[in-house]
């Protein structure tokens, strides 16, 4: 796999969220956007060297919690929700890996498989299944599903982890 390039990292400055709060660093969406060529080839420079080192700044790795509240009695602590604040130019490496992930999974998996994909849907999930069981009744031939609920799994899965449960 090549280094990121300059193309690679104006689509992944394309994606930042303007009006966000920066990570440990400070830098912000905003200055990175604003920083034209310069910050271009910066960051092009320094997500080689990651590439090809292996290894990210400490900064990328860490984050600033901070707890905001939801709406009703603020003493319970059920009703405060918090934000990891991250480093900008990090979300920027991630992304831009990101992007060239889904281009390689896309190139290798079936089009009915869409589960984590951008563009698919659960109405075409229902019919590409609802096509394979007509098939399956027309043939005389078994058919085998499992659902599985994943947020719950992950979430039983964290909590027996951390042993919270």
């Amino acid at each position: 796999m090549h280094y990121i390039t300059r193309e690679e990292v104006i689509a992944a400055i394309e994606c930042l969220r303007n009006r966000k709060s920066p990570g440990i660093d400070g830098i912000t969406a905003e200055l990175s956007k604003a920083g034209g060529s310069a910050i271009e080839e910066s960051l092009v420079k320094l997500f080689s060297r990651c590439w090809s080192r292996r290894e990210v700044p400490e900064d990328w790795r860490r984050g600033f919690i901070v707890k905001l509240p939801k709406k009703g009695i603020l003493s319970d602590c059920w009703n405060w929700r918090g934000i990891t604040l991250l480093s900008v130019p990090g979300k920027t490496f991630c992304t831009a890996l990101l992007r060239r992930l889904r281009t390689a999974i896309d190139e290798r998996l079936r089009e009915d498989q869409s589960g984590f994909r951008t563009g698919g849907s659960c109405c075409e999930q229902i019919l590409t299944l609802r096509n394979i069981i007509e098939q399956c009744v027309e043939y005389r031939q078994p058919i085998f599903n499992n659902f599985v609920d994943f947020k719950k799994a992950l979430i039983a899965f964290i909590a027996n982890h951390y042993g919270l449960f």
